[in-house]
């Protein structure tokens, strides 16, 4: 299974049926296990999903992750590879399979990425309060 962003559809490859494209709603959980990150995710028209898939499965949908891990900050840290898959998809690369690591961000990129993530959203906010004093 390969997840992808809301506007497009994921392989999973673990699924019954590995031909059929998957396209993931919402990251609901990650996990660390052996070193490992996980998640559990639900589906566009399927019924809930218990299983576990490598995360690296969902690195073509790093902004679905980056929502998580905005609105889960107090779980365990997020991909090592996090930043390199949101630049893969923003620049619209289709090749990432180099990118495939399921480990954890240590704990110095941990505190960095969630220092850079916390002035992303001052940013906005500031950027929402001009334009209400404009409105």
């Amino acid at each position: 299974m390969e997840a992808q962003n809301k506007a497009s559809s994921s392989r999973a490859s673990t699924k019954p049926d590995k031909s059929k494209e998957w396209e993931v709603e919402k990251i609901l959980a990650v996990k660390k296990k052996w070193k490992s990150l996980y998640v559990r995710a639900s589906w566009v028209g399927h019924d809930e999903d218990p299983e576990w898939y490598p995360i690296s499965d969902f690195k073509t949908s790093p902004h679905l992750l980056m929502d998580f891990y905005r609105e889960n900050s107090s779980t365990t840290s997020p991909p090592a590879q996090l930043p390199e898959w949101k630049d893969a998809y923003e620049a619209g690369r289709e090749d990432y399979e180099h990118l495939d690591s399921n480990k954890p961000m240590d704990p110095r990129s941990r505190a960095r990425y969630f220092k850079e993530l916390l002035e992303g959203l001052r940013e906005y906010d500031e950027s929402i309060v001009s334009v209400k004093k404009i409105i």
